[in-house]
């Protein structure tokens, strides 16, 4: 199918073939029944039991730190994106329709069920972002006007700097910078 898609830019290396792509995929689960430890501990020693629980508490914050973080880049992407077409030297085509604010508003949207680990300073700053977001979702306006556009930007790029200030917090920092 994608070689009758694409034609001459059909490259066979660019497709897995089911067994590689296997080896790549990994997937494992545990499952620590809390609600029956008692009758657990019955049967297991209480010190292995709670070495797993350890490395299920280890794990679990492992895994919550890596969805703030990929919940911060994916912001930074979003931001970055908006701020590339806003800053565009005159003369190139500049779009303002609705898929400008498109991932934006996706993002915003669905933030609330995605932040998995409470992250009260990405929560903050959505806030901010929501705010300036209402104040300039006339896309055929902020095409026209070039301060409208400038004071966008500069609102965005105070939005970015603290984003990536918290991902440099974390000890994080990972080029996410769609220019390089």
């Amino acid at each position: 199918d994608a070689k009758k898609r694409l034609g001459d830019m059909f490259d066979a290396s660019d497709y897995l073939l089911p067994d590689a792509e296997a080896e790549k995929l990994k997937f494992s689960y545990r499952y620590i029944p809390i609600a029956e430890t008692p009758g657990i501990l019955k049967s297991v020693a209480a010190d292995i039991y709670k070495e797993d629980l350890e490395r299920s508490k280890t794990e679990v914050t492992a895994e919550l730190e890596a969805f703030r973080a990929h919940l911060r880049g994916a912001l930074i992407q979003i931001i970055e994106g908006m701020r590339k077409t806003l800053t565009k030297p005159d003369g190139q085509r500049r779009v303002f329709g609705k898929r400008f604010f498109k991932n934006l508003n996706e993002f915003m949207q669905t933030f609330d069920g995605r932040n998995l680990s409470d992250d009260g300073e990405l929560e903050k700053l959505v806030g901010e972002l929501k705010l300036v977001a209402a104040g300039h979702k006339n896309p055929k306006l902020l095409k026209s006007d070039k301060a409208m556009q400038k004071k966008l930007d500069k609102s965005l790029e105070k939005i970015d700097e603290s984003l990536k200030a918290m991902v440099a917090d974390d000890g994080r920092m990972i080029n996410l910078s769609m220019s390089s």
